[in-house]
């Protein structure tokens, strides 16, 4: 057999094989080359708490307090949806959300323009241990077949509706009052078990950094710094 023909046959079935696909955390490697895979929100692996920045040396001293627990700090929610909250015991938990840039999280922005912000990062596996409860889509939704009450974290996780809540269509009513699902500590949280705080820019974390140092055996975890991880004002 004619070898340079063997050679060119042996290439051309090479080029209809398929590539081998590897993937690791979230990246695709395929025939050598990287494609970034997205994560599904269901699948993702931490919770999230928006704050002012200038809240965290309270958070610091006395830990993620309930609302009926603060005295003094910079609130960034709206009053109105306060009240509502009141109105089902929900100021003696700490809300959580599970992603960043939601609804709310947007809503604080555009009412407080300029603030500076950051966010608290605790993992899934940990707000389960800890017995936190779920309310599958925002408190004050009004909705059929959707309890407004918590409910246990597996039972709560299992009612959400991940695939609505993926497409993440403000503009879709439905939509927006899934993704602000919520994950709430039954008490004060302890920054110990926290995994991350995000925050802004550089100035933000220095001052996270600095609190790590007058406040050392209190939180010990990351400080990153992700602006494209907040909401932008319009």
């Amino acid at each position: 057999m004619n070898l340079t023909y063997l050679a060119v046959t042996i290439l051309a079935f090479a080029r209809l094989a398929p590539a081998k696909t590897q993937v690791i955390n979230g990246v695709s490697l395929t025939g050598g080359k990287m494609e970034f895979q997205r994560t599904r929100e269901r699948e993702k692996k931490t919770i999230v708490h928006l704050t002012a920045l200038e809240n965290l040396e309270g958070i610091f001293q006395h830990g993620l307090l309930p609302r009926s627990k603060l005295r003094s700090f910079r609130d960034v929610a709206d009053p109105a949806i306060i009240e509502g909250r009141e109105g089902l015991g929900l100021e003696a938990f700490v809300p959580f959300h599970f992603f960043t840039q939601n609804p709310f999280d947007g809503a604080v922005v555009e009412a407080n323009p300029g603030i500076a912000l950051a966010y608290i990062v605790m993992k899934r596996t940990v707000a389960r241990d800890k017995g936190f409860l779920i309310l599958p889509r925002h408190p004050l939704a009004q909705g059929v077949g959707v309890p407004l009450a918590p409910l246990s974290y597996d039972e709560g996780f299992a009612v959400i509706d991940w695939d609505l809540l993926e497409r993440r269509d403000y503009q879709d009513h439905e939509c927006r009052l899934t993704c602000m699902a919520e994950c709430l500590a039954p008490d004060a949280v302890s920054l110990a078990d926290i995994h991350s705080i995000i925050v802004q820019d550089q100035p933000g974390a220095l001052l996270v950094r600095d609190l790590q140092k007058r406040y050392p055996s209190v939180y010990k975890g990351f400080v990153d710094i992700t602006p494209k991880s907040f909401p932008k004002h319009d």
